[in-house]
């Protein structure tokens, strides 16, 4: 109590300062110093030769040091040992001695102090708890309020969204919905115009028609409108009123009631209710209930009789081919009408063309003068010839009223002579159109005077490629769209072809210029050298394209861009009601530029690009891919890997990913819809391109044998087709015969790809050894045999199975390979087949002969290639013997 404080205060000073008596007696009564001060030890005297600790900079570690008697400084780095005297004598010297007074220990003070205790700890105890309960109420009302703000933000964002989607779809309705109306107003008022133009011609008999068919179109739809509305009306008064699908007895009671249904495909069936009727008048005396006819159809499963409204998943593709089976018939028979009005054109243009023959020698008739001088300048370019024919036909007209036809072909003659001015070609040709039109009016025209000998002349001049005078042909043609048919596109792409003939032809440039730069033509801020560029870029671009389209082989940098869509086999777990849905849409083939790895010499890896696979439906990460430089692909994790599988062209160009286990397809992104319910079958019907993807795996599927197969566990991989694709093809090719409308054309580029011979690098190949390389139809298996080199298909033509392994021998000279599944045994020179074994076992057995007889295909030979030896000791494989030059003959 006697210490002072930082400020040199002590309690009984300050408490008598401030006047503080009751403190003041306090510390008197209860605190006393002892009189006896310590002795002063400044005056004593102190050990010179102790140890004094110091502080060593360049170790950064205290020291000690002490000076000896010698004058030395004497230094450690160990403490020195403790003087227990000294430690007693500075305790005794650094406290001053306090005496407590203690009152005397009575029981009643003890008490009253050990209560004073307890109720302080009571209280302490108590605050603690109301301290505690306060945080876990505040925590609590925290929590709900948080909770009510999430709620509400929730709800909000909810509306809105909900908002959002509805204000979008009437949107978009009210878009849709004044398109329409824009489209009826056109049609309408295109409609208005061609009567009053009909009825101003005295066409009465074409406008009488046209207001029948207007009649009866409008009749049909309106009664097909009807007829569905009526019919959807029904069927939601049925699913209404009857009992719930659920119920097995009274739906079974109802099939048995349909009768036989109406049609099958599958295992699913589709009955209408109460039966289906054969003819019209049970059509009519049949009602469901007495009130309404119960065409509404259910659809049931053939086994387990389960019935339900909605129709089974894999119906719908099969009613969408029958829509585009219609569609295709319908576009067939309106082109079959469109061939034989130009069939007709063509006959009538041949007749005038035949005839121009033998207007040479009656120059005298007006017609045959036309005639004859139009075939002079279309079709033999005598240009010189054609002058004066032109000049007699121009008096014999400036005697009576413009002709039409003369002065179209006049200034046709004259623009491509380049005789006269481009202003005074237009007046011909405006005084042609005025001439046409009075005679439209008049009703002494139907059509223009230029339609056959546009198509007798200048279309088959054109068609004609031996023809002479390709650049003149095209030339003509593109002067008589532009200016008698006004079809400048068209003029624009034939004049295009003209200059690709003849780039030099200043007649032709100038001409074209007018074409693009004239106002009353295309007036285009261009000229005829960037068309002719343009032109040429867009045809290297096309066959770019097309070549790219033949090619088998992708780049890792492609598949790293593509997204597949992932679907196991039939048996797989996602099979549905026979139809292989998708397992996961976001498969993709992720690598790095940097981590491509080609494989180096002496490397064993068959891979010489890697990456990671993501999307896939295990949903584990780790999984990697590899791939080889030609189209063999393997993924899994390693080193148990997944079988391996091909990477080829689809029959749409696209790309396709197979093993023995799945199949990916690359496929776009699907649209969005604005239903948040979406599903992907609705996304199936709106997305044509996905429903193409996988139209042909849709039914039962089949093994076939792939092109190039890699082998898993010795056996080729195989793929799933479906078995009514032959019937398909059978139809198609059997239609094909019959009409071009069916017959599909092959790319420019892939025909020209199946004219040229195939060549394959192979490596050197030593004696008794044997190598696979990847040839057109699959392997080729090329060995070296005696001294010589021999290339034939490494796939048996029985079973389609791998040769690759197969016995190869030499007797009398001659080498021959057998199949080591069922011991065919083929000519490794010619590829003829020896020895043909008909069971499937490989066993000339007649009881299992008779059982297998019709498994694999009939007796064939495999393919024989010719190898050429380089200089280096590689191989070529060729499809065509190798040519020999006469100088080395």
């Amino acid at each position: 109590m006697g210490k002072k404080n930082f400020e040199g205060l002590t309690p009984l000073g300050v408490a008598q300062m401030n006047g503080n008596e009751e403190i003041v007696n306090l510390i008197k009564d209860n605190y006393t110093t002892d009189d006896s001060l310590s002795n002063r030890d400044w005056d004593e005297e102190f050990n010179a030769d102790g140890w004094v600790e110091v502080w060593s900079a360049e170790r950064q570690k205290p020291e000690w040091e002490r000076r000896l008697a010698n004058g030395q400084v004497e230094t450690s780095t160990t403490p020195p040992p403790v003087d227990y005297q000294l430690v007693l004598k500075a305790r005794q010297k650094c406290s001053q001695p306090v005496v407590r007074r203690i009152a005397p220990n009575s029981s009643v003070m003890m008490f009253e102090r050990q209560r004073r205790i307890q109720q302080k700890r009571l209280d302490l105890v108590l605050k603690e708890r109301q301290q505690l309960v306060q945080e876990r109420c505040v925590i609590k009302l925290q929590a709900l309020f948080r909770q009510r703000k999430a709620r509400q933000a929730s709800l909000h964002l909810r509306a809105q969204t909900i908002a959002a989607n509805r204000i979008k779809r009437r949107l978009k309705s009210r878009r849709q919905q004044k398109r329409e109306l824009a489209c009826i107003q056109l049609q309408s008022f295109f409609r208005m115009n061609s009567a009053r133009v009909y009825y101003k011609e005295f066409l009465r008999e074409r406008l009488s028609s046209y207001r029948a068919s207007r009649i009866l179109a409008c009749c049909v739809q309106r009664l097909w409108r009807g007829f569905k509305g009526r019919s959807n009306f029904r069927r939601h008064l049925e699913i209404t009123t009857l009992s719930n699908p659920a119920d097995h007895e009274f739906w079974v009671q109802l099939q048995i009631e349909a009768g036989p249904a109406k049609r099958e495909i599958g295992v699913y069936a589709e009955y209408i209710l109460s039966g289906n009727p054969k003819t019209w008048r049970d059509r009519n005396l049949i009602k469901r209930h007495g009130k309404y006819y119960r065409d509404v159809s259910f659809y049931a499963n053939t086994i387990t009789r389960t019935a339900s409204w909605t129709k089974p998943k894999g119906w719908v593709f099969n009613d969408n081919d029958a829509k585009e089976y219609y569609a295709l018939r319908v576009q067939t028979f309106w082109r079959a009408r469109v061939a034989k009005r130009k069939i007709n054109l063509l006959v009538k243009a041949n007749k005038l063309l035949t005839n121009t023959f033998d207007s040479e020698r009656n120059t005298s008739d007006i017609i045959s003068l036309c005639n004859y001088t139009f075939y002079v300048h279309v079709r033999l370019h005598d240009y010189e010839k054609a002058r004066p024919l032109y000049a007699k036909m121009m008096n014999y007209m400036e005697m009576r009223v413009d002709n039409a036809f003369v002065l179209y072909s006049y200034a046709i003659f004259a623009a491509v002579s380049g005789e006269r001015d481009w202003e005074e070609m237009k007046d011909y040709v405006r005084r042609a159109k005025l001439q046409e039109k009075r005679r439209r009016e008049s009703g002494r025209l139907a059509n223009s005077a230029y339609d056959i000998s546009s198509t007798a002349f200048y279309l088959q001049a054109v068609s004609n490629e031996n023809s002479p005078g390709g650049s003149e042909n095209w030339h003509n043609y593109a002067l008589c769209l532009m200016l008698v048919q006004h079809d400048l596109p068209s003029a624009r792409k034939s004049f295009i072809r003209a200059l690709q003939l003849s780039p030099h032809n200043k007649t032709l440039i100038s001409n074209f210029n007018v074409l693009l730069q004239d106002k009353e033509y295309l007036g285009l801020p261009t000229t005829v050298h960037e068309e002719y560029r343009k032109a040429l870029s867009r045809k290297q671009r096309y066959f770019e394209q097309e070549q790219d389209a033949t090619r088998q082989s992708i780049s890792p940098r492609e598949l790293n861009l593509l997204t597949f869509d992932f679907r196991f086999w039939i048996g797989q777990p996602t099979v549905v009601d026979e139809r292989i849905v998708s397992a996961s849409k976001d498969i993709r083939f992720l690598n790095n530029e940097e981590e491509h790895q080609v494989v180096e010499e002496g490397n064993e890896d068959w891979f010489s690009y890697r990456g990671a696979l993501t999307g896939h439906p295990c949903r584990e990460p780790g999984i990697e891919w590899f791939m080889n430089e030609s189209s063999i692909i393997q993924w899994g994790f390693r080193p148990n890997l997944w079988p391996k599988g091909e990477i080829r062209r689809t029959e749409l160009w696209g790309w396709e990913i197979r093993n023995p286990n799945v199949v990916m397809r690359a496929i776009d992104p699907l649209p969005s819809s604005d239903d948040d319910n979406a599903t992907e079958e609705g996304n199936d019907l709106n997305n044509n391109s996905d429903n193409r993807l996988w139209k042909d795996l849709i039914d039962s599927l089949e093994n076939v044998p792939m092109r190039n197969a890699p082998e898993v566990n010795g056996y080729p991989v195989t793929a799933e087709l479906p078995r009514s694709m032959k019937t398909a093809l059978l139809s198609v090719s059997f239609l094909a015969t019959g009409t071009q409308a069916f017959v599909a054309t092959l790319p420019r580029a892939k025909a020209f790809t199946q004219l040229r011979a195939t060549t394959i690098d192979c490596p050197a190949v030593g004696e008794g050894e044997r190598e696979i390389v990847d040839g057109p139809h699959g392997p080729v298996l090329v060995a070296k045999v005696a001294g010589s080199y021999y290339a034939v298909d490494a796939t048996c033509p029985h079973l389609n199975l791998p040769m690759k392994k197969g016995k190869i021998e030499v007797n009398d000279g001659k080498a021959t390979i057998t199949c080591n599944f069922h011991n065919s045994c083929f000519d490794m020179k010619t590829g003829k087949c020896d020895q043909w074994v008909t069971g499937a076992l490989g066993v000339e057995n007649g009881f299992l002969s008779g059982l297998m007889n019709k498994v694999g295909s009939e007796k064939n030979d495999i393919t024989a290639y010719y190898v050429t030896e380089k200089g280096d000791g590689s191989l070529i494989v060729s499809s065509e013997a190798p040519r020999v030059d006469k100088s080395e003959e």
